[in-house]
């Protein structure tokens, strides 16, 4: 009798507190927004809408394809859920990622799935997203680096990121190294991930094959859109963006790398010696934090709004 009544009332504390992170995501969202507005006014007036919206529309592919990749993992660790569900934890858990300590975004998509063993399978996935998100970062930002120099190397490069991403994608190293490692992990073992992955080696080197082709355009497309930058232009710019938002996305304690990535970039750009005032390298941080922003905004409130009518038109 107390099992069953305590079952309703979890659901209802999980349900809090997923709302409740939510919401202090979009908080801090909208702190960073107000506190350049005058900067993104400012540029704004300079952009190329469409060019803006094309960009946003190529980084949310990369992104729905990077979803599968979520997916296939969280099978991989025995927890098998539905696209939509995927869809949902990847998308939603961009805005709680917003909340100071990076622990916050896994523990509201741990809000959603109740069966036992999902934690871990969260934790493992999260830790590979994030490999192959830096993984994949890295190399389009060090092939463009390294594309002044030989082509050969970018293919080195290139085959290298391929490889890593294959490595994690197909292995379970995120599992086996944490428990050698830590012995709480030996929990894990009660209910070790059994399930053999999806994918084959092909669809995964497609699928980082695809992420990479649409970052790189999305990139090249929102710098375009606001500042008329050529693609020989901006090729620099989306170096030093990417190695500033990996170095963001490890700053585990400052919420979505505030400040980190922005400051990052700046000192990059000044250390390589880019010909560009300290207003416009500024300029071109704020904007990039705010097309960032209204990316995940915008693919939860898609991810919403597909709910919303799958739920009113159920077929």
């Amino acid at each position: 009798m107390n099992y069953k009544t305590s079952i309703p009332k979890k659901s209802a504390l999980l349900k809090i507190i997923r709302t409740f992170l939510l919401i202090l995501g979009l908080l801090f969202m909208a702190i960073l927004i107000f506190h350049s507005w005058k900067e993104i006014q400012h540029i704004f007036k300079e952009t190329n809408p469409e060019l803006f919206v094309l960009s946003i529309l190529c980084a949310f592919t990369g992104n729905l394809i990077l979803t599968i990749l979520f997916r296939n993992s969280l099978r991989k660790y025995g927890c098998e859920i539905t696209t939509c569900m995927t869809n949902k934890l990847f998308f939603y858990g961009q805005i709680a990622k917003y909340v100071p300590g990076k622990i916050w975004s896994i523990v509201f998509q741990k809000s959603f799935l109740e069966k036992a063993g999902s934690t871990g399978a969260i934790l493992f996935s999260n830790i590979e997203l994030m490999i192959v998100s830096i993984t994949i970062n890295a190399t389009i930002s060090f092939c463009l680096i390294l594309f002044k120099i030989s082509f050969v190397c970018v293919l080195v490069m290139f085959v290298i990121g391929v490889t890593v991403c294959l490595i994690v994608t197909k292995s379970r190293y995120m599992y086996t190294v944490p428990r050698l490692i830590l012995s709480k992990f030996r929990l894990f073992e009660r209910n070790p991930p059994l399930r053999q992955d999806t994918l084959s080696n092909t669809f995964i080197v497609l699928s980082y094959c695809a992420i990479w082709f649409f970052y790189l355009t999305a990139w090249f497309l929102v710098l375009s859109a606001s500042f008329g930058l050529s693609i020989r232009e901006a090729t620099v710019y989306i170096a030093f963006l990417g190695l500033s938002w990996i170095v963001g996305i490890l700053a585990f304690f400052v919420p979505a790398g505030m400040g980190v990535r922005e400051g990052v970039f700046i000192a990059l750009a000044r250390y390589a010696g880019i010909d560009a005032s300290l207003e416009t390298l500024a300029a071109i941080a704020v904007i990039t934090r705010l097309w960032l922003i209204i990316q995940e905004i915008g693919g939860a409130s898609i991810i919403f709004l597909g709910n919303l009518t799958k739920n009113a038109f159920p077929k």
